[in-house]
């Protein structure tokens, strides 16, 4: 079966426990982990800050290294062209190819395992900076006409009724997220009050990616703050 998993590994003293929605402890390093078989695709996203660069964003080569095979690609969307742009990865040392494009927290991405790859499946770990009050207090993100790729970007669970999603999309938008087992999409759609989310109480997880569909942009972009009290 395939798992996602979300994990926060304390770097130095640990302060307490930590659950989807209360972390505690200061420098903490998290992970997600999710299991893709060769010849599919899953519908990714961060929600960490990168340890390699100062901006705390990733590239190809630094959020994935080695850990897929050559034939692997990662699909971004461009909500400006509407369309996606790839991340190739080649045999080493050319390995990932142009490694130009940066992910950041509430970044939704494809990726795809070759058919021909060696392994019946491989394990996937997103890994980074847990954000925390001082790192990244609140986190915006635009919102356009048409689809637009995106996730909330924090490590912890939340309903889209309880996210500020429900507050700045009007009734007719619409989410898309990726059934990794049947490799299909599936839709939620906002109706007018008191109907609202439909079905309802679908969890924004971390490590899963979403599609928004709107027939306007979102003038002041999607902005969540950052949903637990730590340090």
């Amino acid at each position: 079966m395939k798992k996602l998993m979300a994990a926060l590994i304390a770097v130095g003293m640990i302060a307490g426990t930590a659950s989807a929605q209360e972390v505690l402890s200061r420098n903490a390093v998290g992970y997600v982990k999710q299991e893709i078989n060769r010849g599919e695709q899953a519908l990714l996203s961060v929600n960490f800050l990168s340890l390699e660069d100062v901006d705390g964003e990733y590239t190809a080569s630094t959020l994935f290294g080695d850990q897929v095979p050559p034939g692997s690609t990662v699909y971004l969307w461009n909500p400006d062209g509407q369309a996606y742009v790839a991340e190739n990865r080649f045999v080493e040392p050319i390995g990932w190819q142009p490694n130009t494009n940066r992910f950041r927290l509430g970044d939704s991405f494809f990726l795809s395992i070759d058919g021909a790859a060696p392994e019946e499946s491989y394990e996937v770990f997103i890994m980074g900076e847990v954000p925390d009050a001082t790192t990244a207090p609140s986190v915006t993100r635009s919102i356009v006409e048409g689809l637009t790729a995106v996730s909330y970007p924090y490590p912890a669970e939340i309903t889209v009724e309880d996210s500020e999603l429900n507050d700045i999309l009007p009734s007719g938008a619409t989410l898309y997220y990726w059934d990794i087992d049947t490799q299909s999409y599936s839709a939620i759609n906002k109706f007018v009050a008191p109907i609202g989310w439909q079905p309802a109480g679908y969890v924004l997880r971390p490590g899963v990616g979403l599609f928004i569909e709107m027939d306007a942009d979102v003038l002041d972009g999607w902005e969540e703050l950052i949903p637990y009290t730590w340090p």
